[in-house]
């Protein structure tokens, strides 16, 4: 799969974006193994356990902080710099000048979604927000 995605000029992230608990963490390792292994070009990831795993164990592993870490701010993204991710998915709940404020504030790679309304049903800080709104 990674072959053939690189091989058209196209990147291939993975996305470990649950909650690993205690006893996952040893599948978590053989799993971040396999990615690096696969030589896939990002992890995007919400857990911190997983990022400091990533970091310990996987140190060449590019790291995408996802937008259910509900990063909404400069000093997060000035945060996910100093942690070593190379690009932010910034949080949903963001205005257009709020996003152009947090892009003056550094250099990091930004993202946001403009989309993805089912997941104001799977993910909590979305849905209070979207709740509130009503």
């Amino acid at each position: 799969m990674t072959r053939y995605v690189q091989q058209r000029d196209r990147k291939l992230f993975v996305t470990i974006n649950t909650l690993v608990k205690e006893q996952e963490l040893p599948a978590l390792i053989d799993t971040l193994a396999a990615v690096e292994e696969a030589g896939v070009d990002a992890v995007i990831l919400q857990d911190l356990g997983v990022w400091r795993v990533a970091r310990n164990h996987f140190p060449d592993l590019e790291l995408h902080a996802s937008t259910q870490m509900t990063v909404h701010n400069a000093a997060g993204v000035k945060q996910l710099e100093k942690m070593g991710f190379s690009r932010g998915v910034l949080a949903r709940e963001l205005t257009l000048p709020e996003i152009q404020h947090i892009r003056s504030q550094t250099r990091l790679d930004l993202e946001h979604f403009i989309h993805g309304a089912l997941c104001f049903l799977l993910f909590r800080p979305v849905l209070f927000f979207f709740l509130s709104r009503w």
